[in-house]
């Protein structure tokens, strides 16, 4: 318990001070590394490396025996996503890894969720609600960072009810 209270402690942390350091929320919680000095980017590493390192343990326990794979795939996505900061080249190698990882820790983690707790899904209905109703008056450039929290809000409520 104490490790997901510490990951959390951690994540909101960092998403807050940059947040407040760059006067706005990004659009993504990668993309908060464009925030941090170029010679602090390790940071960004640090923290997500950090974060996946002690959530992993209770992910496994949680999990259950068919499901295992699940969190040890959402937590070598994490490690992607730590290890190669988003880059603005798109078409570089370090930036596909960057999303592959970012797109197998998501998928991973919510498939872990419902498949343990499906109730905790029900923590994407105000996002959805929230999406569809941006999405029919005018944009949301803040659709991913919400949804990548929610996806952390998930795990860490799955893991902290049991």
């Amino acid at each position: 318990m104490t490790n997901i209270i510490i990951a959390i402690t951690l994540i909101a942390t960092y998403t807050l001070v940059l947040c407040a350091i760059g006067r706005k929320v990004p659009k993504s919680l990668s993309q908060s590394v464009f925030m941090i000095p170029p010679h602090a980017s390790w940071l960004w590493t640090v923290v997500i490396d950090t974060v996946a390192a002690l959530i992993l343990p209770t992910m496994m326990d949680v999990a259950g025996d068919n499901w295992k794979f699940l969190p040890f795939l959402s937590i070598v996505g994490l490690l992607f996503v730590a290890l190669c900061p988003l880059s603005p080249n798109k078409s570089g190698q370090r930036y596909v890894v960057h999303m592959i990882g970012a797109w197998i820790c998501a998928v991973c983690s919510q498939l872990m969720v419902a498949v343990t707790d499906w109730h905790h899904l029900l923590l994407w209905v105000p996002w959805i609600v929230v999406y569809v109703l941006r999405r029919m008056w005018f944009g949301w450039d803040t659709k991913v960072f919400w949804a990548e929290m929610t996806c952390f809000a998930t795990i860490f409520i799955l893991l902290l009810s049991r």
